[in-house]
């Protein structure tokens, strides 16, 4: 199968989301980075300080907020072993980060008819987000922006803060949920 990798700490949590990110061949394997697999063996802060409902940031020492990069069209395991990812932070008021906002942009990807057939997969299990802050105007939501077919969110949950449309109302916006923005056949 694909090589797992354990993810202990922030700085391998955005390794492995660069590395998936390239989708590059892994050795000899017919799938690329986009199918690797990890498993959290601990909580994972991303920003120490707190996000309020606007996006507004209160520094635990004066920083400024870490902005999180989203891992795109994931097809792999990963499974957050009843762990948390606390402080991420996503913003995107130009709808130009496709496809999707969220810990995962998306997970799998669409497939138009007579394309190219990727494997559907993609998993996400037993992970909790917190003191997060994720906006964009469609696709938003704290696990993955989109979830296509195939796919599944299991045992997930989310307090972080999710904000879509144009004007951040999210009436304006029929992809932006807390835990998925936009579902188009995949399991939770």
């Amino acid at each position: 199968g694909m090589p797992l990798y354990e993810i202990t700490n922030v700085g391998e949590l955005y390794w492995f989301a660069e590395l998936v990110n390239k989708n590059e061949a892994v050795g000899d394997h017919i799938l690329t980075t986009r199918y690797l697999n990890a498993r959290l063996t601990r909580d994972i802060t991303v920003n120490a300080g707190r996000f309020d409902a606007n996006g507004g940031y209160a520094p635990a020492n004066g920083e400024e907020a870490m902005p999180w990069v989203a891992i795109m069209r994931f097809g792999g395991d990963f499974d957050g072993n009843g762990k948390t990812i606390s402080g991420l932070y996503l913003v995107d008021r130009q709808g130009i980060r496709s496809p999707g906002i969220g810990l995962f942009a998306s997970l799998g990807e669409f497939i138009y008819q007579g394309g190219a057939q990727q494997p559907a997969m993609g998993r996400v299990r037993n992970l909790g987000i917190t003191n997060s802050y994720f906006e964009g105007i469609f696709n938003v939501g704290s696990i993955a922006g989109a979830q296509y077919l195939g796919t599944s969110i299991e045992g997930c949950w989310s307090d972080a803060f999710v904000k879509g449309g144009r004007d951040g109302n999210t009436n304006g916006a029929k992809t932006v949920g807390g835990l998925v923005g936009e579902g188009r056949g995949g399991r939770m």
